[in-house]
This record gives structure tokens, sequence and C-alpha cells, in this order.
């Protein structure tokens, strides 16, 4: 994804202390987020008359009256600002309020600064896209599609405005002009989405786009969550949120991701890594729109759409027992398949020029042009990583400045000190030995790091790298090997 230069959000605290400024300050520092401050309601508004506000933050119970006509006049003034409050117990007529979107979040006591800092994030970002979009439909000129792709979806001028509002989904072949339809035709619906595509092809900022050009963008926020970085312990409740006392440490009441994603998208990267146990109550929340706190017996309704990505193989996990079929087609409502680089070659010198006008811009030294022939090797090379790889390339192209660190990656290298004629080898004893252990825990990939004594990324990119796949599993010597042994040859020799 492109960096780019964001200008800097305004919160405004209403109600707060000036000894609070500072802790909130410090909190959104790294975000470039100003905070100011108003006592009340007359002050508050001077301020949004004065300057530009984007997020409103209006602290209930420090002036112990209802929002809600301090709401009307800030939405006379600038319907566009975000207006979160912070309350013990909202008002019958402010919970109304909340229905119509007039308020973006409650927050409720015992107020979390990791939620707090998530919810403003949110805010900001909506302000942004609301500002955006109202710009768009007035100025942007509609950017051309292949006309392969406006035949197969008919999806009009809304396909032509995700491909001009879209520049981070790079490139102008017809797997991607596919994409980008697929995008366009699902994304104003409220049909759950399956992304499906091997790792680094984009699935992230595919979801991200379903979200954007959704109704949802105005109405609730994108939640993502990565099901294979939070233990198997703590999934459940991430996903759901937990009641006080459901276990040790449950000092209070949290909401989980679905709660925080109410009337947006929740994103599950990864979604083959959410243990049996648990797809049960997820199939719940898709189907129904509602599941139960971990320890609680409260039924919690929530309208969030889902968005799921994988890499993996579900039909063949669903054949050995390992993921649910009712769960695979409730998720599977609308499919996107994200084509790997190596099958859309004719990308790579577009997404050359987008990562380096993206990084080029940090850079002191920015380098010249990479050379045609360095180009004509990059269009050779298989790309495991996919366009996740080639970013990293580019990156460090900017920062050497050498071309020597692109073609680097496209011979064969060493293993950990191991000769270069012997590299191959090597390589190929560590691709079986992975293989072999995935089959043995039938592919379960927490268990195998954990046998192969390596962390879980890291089995991850050896996967990547070597191109590790459930169905070739089958062409493996079924020489008999201890698990114990693989863990010791493996982790003796990467490490972690």
């Amino acid at each position: 994804m492109a960096t780019r230069v964001v200008e800097r959000a305004t919160v405004l605290l209403i109600g707060e202390r000036d000894k609070e400024r500072d802790t909130y300050a410090g909190l959104f520092q790294s975000d470039r987020i100003r905070v100011v401050v108003a006592r009340g309601d007359t002050e508050a508004l001077d301020l949004i008359r004065s300057r530009r506000i984007d997020v409103a933050i209006i602290a209930l119970d420090s002036y112990c009256q209802s929002p809600m006509p301090l709401v009307d006049k800030i939405r006379e003034l600038d319907p566009d600002i975000q207006i979160v409050v912070q309350s013990n117990d909202p008002t019958p007529d402010s919970a109304k309020k909340s229905a119509n979107e007039e308020i973006f979040h409650y927050i409720f006591a015992p107020i979390e600064k990791d939620l707090l800092i998530d919810v403003v994030r949110q805010a900001v970002e909506r302000r942004r896209l609301v500002r955006w979009d109202r710009h768009f439909s007035r100025w942007a000129q509609p950017a051309k599609v292949p006309d392969a792709a406006r035949q197969s979806l008919k999806v009009g001028g809304h396909t032509d405005r995700l491909a001009a509002a879209a520049p981070e989904l790079v490139g102008s072949s017809e797997a991607m002009a596919e994409v980008r339809a697929r995008i366009a035709e699902v994304a104003q619906s409220d049909m759950n989405v399956l992304l499906r595509g091997d790792t680094g092809t984009g699935k992230d900022i595919c979801a991200r786009l379903i979200h954007r050009f959704s109704s949802r963008a105005t109405r609730g926020m994108f939640i993502k969550i990565n099901c294979p970085s939070v233990p198997e312990s703590l999934l459940e409740s991430e996903l759901f949120g937990h009641e006080k006392g459901a276990f040790t440490g449950a000092t209070h009441r949290k909401p989980g991701r679905f709660e925080l994603a109410a009337g947006g998208t929740i994103f599950l990267d990864e979604i083959t890594e959410v243990p049996i146990s648990i797809q049960a109550k997820l199939l719940e929340a898709c189907e129904l729109k509602q599941f139960h706190r971990l320890g609680g017996n409260e039924t919690v309704i929530v309208d969030a759409r889902v968005v799921a990505a994988t890499n993996a193989p579900l039909e063949r996990m669903i054949a050995e027992g390992r993921f649910r079929p009712d769960l695979f087609y409730r998720l599977d409502e609308y499919a996107i398949h994200l084509p790997r680089l190596r099958d859309r070659p004719e990308d790579i010198p577009d997404l050359v020029r987008h990562f380096l006008a993206a990084y080029r811009a940090s850079s002191l030294n920015p380098p010249s042009e990479i050379t045609a022939k360095t180009i004509d090797r990059m269009l050779d090379y298989h790309w495991p990583g996919n366009v996740r790889e080639l970013e990293s390339a580019i990156r460090r192209f900017v920062v050497s400045g050498r071309e020597e660190t692109i073609c680097e990656k496209f011979s064969a290298e060493p293993v950990d000190g191991v000769p270069p004629e012997a590299g191959s080898l090597a390589r190929e004893s560590e691709r079986r030995t992975i293989m072999r252990v995935l089959t043995q825990v039938s592919w379960n990939r927490r268990r195998a790091a954990k046998i192969l004594g390596i962390g879980y990324n890291t089995l991850r990119r050896r996967i990547d790298q070597y191109r590790v796949q459930e169905a070739a599993v089958d062409h493996i010597d079924s020489q008999p090997q201890a698990i114990k042994d693989s863990r010791t040859t493996y982790s003796s020799k990467l490490g972690d």
C-alpha cells in the first residue's frame, strides 16, 4: 500500500479538565492527532466555528446532562464531525440518536485506553472518507477499466469509481480488472465475502476496499483480527468479549471484536486457524447475528458483515473434519480469488513504479530508476511472497540505492552457512522436514511450529518460501521418522 502524508487531525474533548489534555495528547501523538479541550458547550461551539474539528468526544459525566442538544448544534455547524460519547448510562434519547447514526460510538466506563485509541482512529478515518467521498463525487473523473471486466460483471459506473479511488490495488491486467469488478459488485450488498489467495496477494487491501465502498463505511468501523496471532485460549474472548469474572483476570466486562464492528465490517484473517471448538459459535454470529459473551447468558445481537480470508485448501480441511462445512458455506456467500503475482507478470512494472513513488517520499537520497535489465529479471522471477515480497525488494533498493539488493533475491542463496553448491540440498531437506511434520499433525500449523521448535510466523515464511502445499504431501517419501527427530534437526538449523 502506498505511503502517503496524512493531514493532521484534531480531536476536541468537551467537558474534560485541562489536566486531561496531556494524557489524551500522549495517547494520540504517534497518530498525528492534535487534542484541544473545551470546558462546556459554548466554548466547544466556538472552537468548532473557528477551526476544523474531526472528532468531538463528549465526556457526559463531566457536566451531567444529555448530550443531544449539543450534538444537534454540532451537526448544524459541521455535519461531518464524528461524535464519541463517554458515559456510564446512555439516555433513551441518546440511544435513539445513536441508532440514527448521529453519534459515532459510545464508550462506557471504565474506559480502556486501547479501545479509546481504536475508536478515535476509526472516527478520524471515517471523517476523512466522508469528506473525500463528497469531493470525489463532485470532481473525480471515472478511470478506464478493461472491456472484459466491464462485460463480465454489469456493475456500471461503480467499477469505474472503484478503479479510480483504489490506487493501492495496482495492476492493469485482466486478472486485477476482474478483482476490481467483483469488489465493486459485492461491496454494496450485505453478503459475507471469502477472500482466497496466496500470502501477500492483497487480501487485506481487498477487505478494506469492500468496507470502504459499502454503506457500512458510514455506519460502523472496519475491525480486523488476525486469527493465528491470538492464543487459542484467548481467541473466543477476543472475538465475542467476556463478562466480569469469566476467567482469572477478567475484572470487568469487555466487548469483543464483533461488538466493535457493529454496523460495520469484521475481517477474519486466516480464518482456517480458528479452532473447531470455536467455529460453532462463529457460525451463530455469522448466520443469526447473535452470540453470548464468554461467561455470560445475555444474547448480544450485532449486525456486522463478515469478510474472511485464507490461503489454505478449505475443501480438503472440510473433508478431513478440520473445518465445519456449514461455516464454510456461510462465509462463502461470495468468493473473490486473488491472483498470484507470477500469474500476472504484466503488472510488475506498474507495481515497481507504485512502490518507488511511495518510498521515495520518505528517502533523503532517492535512487534513480530501476534499469530495464533488472525489470526483465523481475519478470522471470516466480515471487513466492507475491506483492509483499516485491514491495520489500523495492524498499531495500530505495534504502540502499543498489540494484544488487533486488537481484540477489533471484540467485541461489546459501542456507545458514551451507556452501552454495550444497544450498539446494539443504533447502530440499528443510522442505521435506516441514512437509513431513505438517502431514503428521494434519496441517495444524500451530502444532507443527511447536514440534519444529520455531515460531509460528517463521513456519509461515518457510511454507511460502518453499511453496509447500497440502496436495504435495502425497509425494513425500514415507520413511518412518519420529517427530522429535524432526524437531531436533530442524530447530538446530533454523533457530527462531
